[in-house]
C-alpha cells in the first residue's frame, strides 16, 4: 500500500467515522431527551476553547470540525499502525476493537 493510499484510506475511513457520530446525534434526537445538536457540538468546542464556547455563536461548528478532526486522526494513526504492526491486520476484529476503546 502506498503512502498516498493509506492516507486516502486513513481519510475516507475518518470522514465515515465522523459522519456516523454527526448522525447518532441527529438520531438521538428523535426520542426528546437528549440535548441539542448545537448544545453537543458547543460541548465538544469546549474542550479545545474552554468556557468561553458556550457564548461563541460559532462554537458548533468548531465542534463539529473537531469530531471529524478527530476522527480522521485516529483513522490515519491506525492505518499507520495496521503497516508498522502487522499484528493489527492478522487479527483485524480484536486490533479494531481494541483501538476503538482507547
Amino acid at each position: 500500500m502506498t503512502r498516498r493510499e493509506r492516507w486516502s484510506a486513513g481519510a475516507l475511513a475518518g470522514a465515515v467515522g465522523g459522519l456516523l457520530v454527526v448522525l447518532f446525534i441527529f438520531m438521538l434526537q428523535l426520542d426528546g431527551t437528549a440535548p441539542t445538536p448545537a448544545a453537543f457540538f458547543t460541548f465538544v468546542a469546549a474542550g479545545l476553547l474552554g468556557p468561553s464556547a458556550f457564548g461563541n455563536p460559532a462554537s458548533p461548528w468548531i465542534g463539529v470540525l473537531l469530531i471529524f478532526v478527530l476522527a480522521v486522526g485516529w483513522a490515519l494513526g491506525y492505518a499507520h499502525l495496521a503497516r508498522t504492526q502487522r499484528q493489527l491486520v492478522t487479527r483485524p476484529l480484536v486490533s479494531g476493537a481494541g483501538f476503538g476503546l482507547v
